[in-house]
């Protein structure tokens, strides 16, 4: 299965994101970055932190990690500068205000690395920032969506993701995107890229996930413009998204996000059924419920052959025909329905003839 991220990114960015770290205090001291380390073990006298401010500038473009779910794009040419600020605790976990170091965890696309901090001291600022741009380990002709998180002990954290532009000229990014969902199945189409960078599309690849923008890889198709899965479950919603591929690599952004729910399969027919007169007007008509069916439809007739008519929508087994003719044959039929439609209707009728 091909990948959505490539772990050997991971070394770069850890190093880099915390590649220096400020305290203040009665002036600036240089510290290094957070030591490698197994928790608990090197977090002595361990504070808890709060990320109280995160910045990322990309050109002219500022994001708020802290605020906002932020996403952007990266050609090779570029780098993007982070600015974190964690605020220390007043006191350590163990319940004093030496100095002592902060626990943190980064996590880059699914790959978790753990840190303890050098020397932290109680209710003090740490200011992290630096350029960081294109890893040099990264292949050009492959673009990737780099997930990033980063926590410290204490809760707080915030996440961003980097689109990844490789300089060579991939396809554009495959636009409209629609998805409709069937009975075990979901529907995609979408508009082709509008430019193939010089070297025509050959491939689509679709992503798919049961959480918004939790799409992981699920097929690879031709130079078509639309999909059916089938390999979906009823009653659940479904997320994707599709990029284009040509020689040069797959388009810079994943196309817009579609998402459609599968419908139920409709549920089977009512089961033994039975008609009781109870009156010289009325009739009781009582059924076995079918697994999945929330609703049903209950058809009269005198005539075996019909035509019957609907008498009663309810969502009971059993309900009473008033209002009859006395001494008079009825004949019943039950359909159950769901969100995924109608059962059909039960077969043979039943009967019943009211009192005299």
């Amino acid at each position: 299965m091909a990948e959505k991220h490539r772990n050997y990114h991971v070394k770069y960015i850890l190093t880099i994101t915390f590649a220096s770290i400020s305290l203040f205090s009665s002036g600036i001291l240089a510290h290094n970055a957070f030591a490698m380390g197994p928790y608990p073990g090197t977090c002595s006298n361990e504070y808890y932190g709060k990320f109280t401010n995160a910045t990322i500038i990309v050109g002219n473009q500022t994001y708020y990690p802290l605020k906002d779910n932020v996403y952007f794009q990266l050609k090779s040419s570029q780098s993007y500068y982070l600015t974190t600020t964690i605020k220390i605790s007043n006191q350590s976990s163990q319940g004093n205000s030496n100095p002592g170091s902060l626990w943190s965890s980064s996590n880059i696309s699914g790959v978790d690395q753990n840190d303890c901090s050098g020397t932290v001291y109680p209710n003090q600022n740490i200011t992290s920032s630096g350029n960081y741009g294109f890893p040099g380990t990264y292949n050009p002709d492959v673009n990737n969506k780099i997930s990033v998180y980063l926590t410290v002990d204490g809760g707080s954290g915030f996440s961003y993701t980097v689109y990844w532009v490789a300089t060579n000229p991939q396809p554009s990014v495959p636009q409209n995107i629609q998805a409709s969902a069937g009975n075990a199945q979901v529907f995609l189409s979408w508009t082709a890229s509008s430019s193939n960078g010089g070297s025509a599309v050959t491939n689509y690849q679709i992503y798919r996930g049961t959480s918004s923008y939790g799409e992981h890889f699920l097929t690879e198709i031709g130079n078509v413009t639309s999909y059916n899965d089938t390999s979906v479950t009823n009653g659940q919603t479904y997320f994707y998204e599709v990029i284009a591929i040509n020689s040069a690599g797959k388009s810079s952004f994943y196309s817009n996000q579609a998402s459609a729910t599968t419908k139920p399969l409709p549920p089977a027919t009512p089961t033994g059924i039975t008609a009781t007169p109870k009156s010289s007007s009325s009739i009781t008509i009582s059924w076995t419920a079918p697994a999945t069916a929330t609703w049903y439809n209950v058809f009269s007739s005198t005539s075996p052959s019909g035509p019957f008519v609907s008498i009663i929508g309810t969502t009971k087994t059993s309900v009473t025909n008033t209002g009859l003719s006395a001494s008079t044959t009825y004949y019943y039929e039950v359909r159950a329905w769901n969100t995924g439609g109608w059962s059909a209707l039960s077969s043979p009728p039943v009967s019943a003839t009211t009192l005299p």
